[in-house]
This record gives structure tokens, C-alpha cells and sequence, in this order.
């Protein structure tokens, strides 16, 4: 028989066992996300398909999304990934600034205003796909591929193809949770990337302002999906309370051209429905 301060040993004993599986058990109940389905109104008042992730910066919280079916979809990053491309060749020491240039290296075709010499900051606002290539090639594919596992950043794959397509023809991927995670890691306090190589980047965004918030974002587009092309819209809204990552993606028309209004309209009306911004 055991007696009765032998029983309390024996249940201290076990208590570190009773704590660790009760831990375990809340950590199975996290919920991966939280789903808004009132968002889908932003969609379907521009008749299209698309999903919506919002996680609020710093925070352990679930992100919110709207749309199950697609939040895991894995989708070229197109555009987007230049971004990330250049926090590495920033971090990694490749280019000293955003004004760094780097010569053509007369591969492809000869459109001046793509290929011709260009600096971080000039070849994100053009078409200079050579540039990323040539950032690939310096860092070297083994390095880069770390840097992409290191960052979570969608399946990491750049193997295969051609060097300056991997991130647009379908080969490097990412999902619109891998890709708030992202954005929600770069707008933190501390980053996974040089912090001052992160606000550099976060500087060459494009931004929209209101009162009380500012939206910085960047925009992409996977033409490389059967079904049509998929068009990217990510970054944060700054509010004065708090920052939000944000990662979108909507299937485009089949004619989409540069209009950027449709990812902008939904983005702002999701804004706004969940209250973080007035426009």
C-alpha cells in the first residue's frame, strides 16, 4: 500500500508527464488559421476566384484567410520573388546598396530598356530578368537554395530550368500561407534577413496611404498555371495600433495587362472589412 505522502511523490512525480501531454494536446488544438469567410464578398463583387491571408506581425497568432480551397494552392511567385532575391543579394554581401549595377551580360534579347546596366533598385521597376539570374549565379544555386529552406519561402526549388524563368514558369513555388509568413517575418522587429537589408526592400515598395495606415506592397504574376494566369498581390498594412502581413492571389482575366486596380480594389475591401483600414 502506498502510503499517503508516497502517493504525493508519486504524483509529483508524474505531473511534468500530465503537463507535457496537456501541452501537447493544446498544441495539436492550435488551429492552423482562422477562416473569415466574409471576406469572400471583396471576390465576388469583381467576379473572380481568388483567396486572402492576413497575420498580424509579431505575433503567435493564427493568420486569418478567406477561401480553403486555394489559401494552399501552389502558385509561381512571378515578380514577387525579386524581392526576395534582393534581401539575399543584399544579406549575402553580393551588392553593396540598392545601387549597386551590374552589367548585362548580352544574353537575350536585345530590349534596351530590360537589358542594359541596372542596379537593385532600377531593375525591380523594369523587366531586367538577367539581373535576378546573374544575383543567382553569384551567390551560386547550393547558397541560394539555402537561403530559400532558410526562409520557408514555398518549395525552394530553383533546379532544372532556365536560370533567369524558375521563379515565373511554375518550377519555384509558394502557397499564400508560406507566403504571409514571409511577409509577416520581414515587417517583424526581427527578421530572418539583415534588418537593414529588410528596410531597404520594404523601402523599394510601392505604397497606398489613408488615414491612420499605410499599405506597402508588391505585385506579381504566375502566367505559368493552366487554367490562366494568377496575379499576386503582397506586403503589409501599417495601422497605428498595429502591422498586418498580407498575401493575396485572385485568377486573373485572360487579357490582364499591367491594370493593377483589380488586386488593389479586393486588398483595400479587405482592408476595410476587417476594420484595419478607412477608405
Amino acid at each position: 500500500m502506498i502510503r499517503p505522502r508516497h502517493r504525493i511523490a508519486a504524483f509529483a512525480a508524474l505531473l511534468p508527464l500530465v503537463i507535457g501531454a496537456c501541452s501537447a494536446s493544446d498544441a495539436e488544438l492550435e488551429p492552423e488559421f482562422l477562416i473569415e469567410p466574409t471576406w469572400g464578398t471583396a471576390f465576388e463583387d469583381e467576379g473572380v476566384t481568388g483567396t486572402f491571408a492576413l497575420q498580424r506581425v509579431d505575433s503567435d497568432d493564427p493568420p486569418l484567410i478567406y477561401d480553403v480551397k486555394n489559401v494552399r494552392r501552389d502558385v509561381a511567385p512571378g515578380e514577387v520573388f525579386k524581392l526576395f532575391a534582393t534581401l539575399v543579394a543584399l544579406d549575402a554581401d553580393i551588392l553593396d546598396s540598392l545601387d549597386t549595377e551590374l552589367e548585362w551580360d548580352g544574353e537575350g534579347p536585345e530590349v534596351p530598356p530590360w537589358n542594359r546596366t541596372h542596379s537593385l533598385r532600377s531593375a525591380l521597376e523594369g523587366e531586367g530578368e538577367w539581373f535576378y539570374g546573374q544575383i543567382v549565379d553569384l551567390v551560386g544555386e547550393d547558397p541560394f537554395e539555402v537561403w530559400l529552406n532558410r526562409a520557408g519561402y514555398g518549395n525552394a526549388n530553383l533546379r532544372g530550368t532556365v536560370r533567369t524563368e524558375f521563379w515565373s514558369d511554375g518550377t519555384l513555388t509558394i502557397d499564400a500561407l508560406q507566403m504571409v509568413d514571409f511577409y509577416a517575418d520581414l515587417f517583424s522587429d526581427q527578421p530572418t534577413f539583415d534588418r537593414y537589408a529588410a528596410f531597404d526592400v520594404k523601402d523599394l515598395m510601392r505604397v497606398e496611404e489613408g488615414d491612420g495606415w499605410r499599405l506597402t506592397w508588391y505585385s506579381g504574376t504566375d502566367y505559368a498555371t493552366q487554367s490562366g494566369p494568377i496575379g499576386w498581390l503582397v506586403g503589409a498594412v501599417v495601422t497605428d495600433e498595429e502591422t498586418w502581413a498580407l498575401a493575396m492571389n485572385v485568377d486573373l482575366p485572360e487579357n490582364p495587362g499591367l491594370d493593377l486596380d483589380l488586386r488593389t480594389r479586393i486588398t483595400l475591401a479587405v482592408l476595410e472589412a476587417q476594420g484595419l483600414i478607412d477608405f
